[in-house]
């Protein structure tokens, strides 16, 4: 019975002894855990200036947060390598420049620390000398009188998705004559083959935002159309026959 009694209190009193010496022998100042952010962002609008750059440019780099105090972690990666890492304090735009290697993509992951939250974002370069060899099309469709805000808005939105290409869709006034002309030059305004109101300066301003994007900007047209009864010159024409007598042509039914 008395043995009985000894193992009794032993099972009891190891426990509070035990919690005693982890207590003593805890750090006094214990490692900042950093909580990732759940339901809200530190920053937002993680963007590079450009959809594609060239072997030797710079990429610029833009996040916004109103968080006033902040530390960013930035890295870059081709595949699996990292190639670099370094840290900025209170900076919401910052720079790098890629290797020289023509047709190379790279991931940039940003990590952002406050003093008990991180969030982390992840941004793609495409570093080729050549749009084509890895395309990512897109189009744009919407050519009435807008703000310049607007238009600076949607550029950006396709740069966000790294577009390099951009056609034009349906901006023309007729197949046969893609602007429309009084005496001699472009008119500020005309209506498309839908009907629909275009308006000269907001092509002019998508060309110039997609180029300083370093998109492609590419008009469409149809391909050998033509509007009826337009007095075209004779050399336009497809014929059904030697002589130049029949014209090839499919009018709507």
């Amino acid at each position: 019975m008395k043995q009985k009694r000894v193992w009794l209190f032993l099972i009891l009193i190891f426990p509070i002894i035990l919690s005693m010496y982890v207590i003593g022998t805890y750090p006094k100042e214990s490692p900042q855990i950093h909580t990732p952010v759940a339901g809200k962002k530190l920053f937002t609008g993680l963007q590079t200036h450009q959809s594609r750059y060239n072997p030797g440019d710079t990429v610029e780099f833009k996040l916004a947060s109103d968080v006033t105090e902040y530390r960013l972690n930035v890295s870059y990666f081709h595949l699996d390598k990292k190639l670099k890492e370094e840290e900025f304090t209170n900076k919401d735009s910052w720079s790098w420049v890629p290797p020289k290697e023509d047709f190379r993509g790279y991931l940039v992951e940003v990590k952002f620390f406050t003093e008990d939250e991180v969030q982390t974002e992840t941004i793609a370069v495409d570093v080729s000398s050549d749009w084509s060899k890895f395309p990512r099309y897109g189009f744009l469709s919407s050519f009435n009188k807008m703000p310049y805000e607007k238009l600076e808005k949607i550029i950006s939105t396709l740069n966000r998705y790294h577009l390099n290409g951009l056609q034009f869709y349906d901006w023309h006034y007729e197949h046969q004559q893609p602007v429309k002309l009084n005496s001699g030059s472009p008119a500020s305004h005309w209506q498309d083959v839908a009907n629909r109101e275009i308006a000269l300066q907001t092509l002019n301003h998508y060309i110039a935002l997609a180029h300083d994007r370093n998109m492609e900007a590419m008009a469409y047209n149809l391909l050998y159309g033509s509007f009826e009864k337009r007095a075209l010159p004779d050399q336009w024409h497809l014929y059904k026959d030697r002589e130049q007598n029949t014209i090839d042509q499919h009018p709507p039914s």
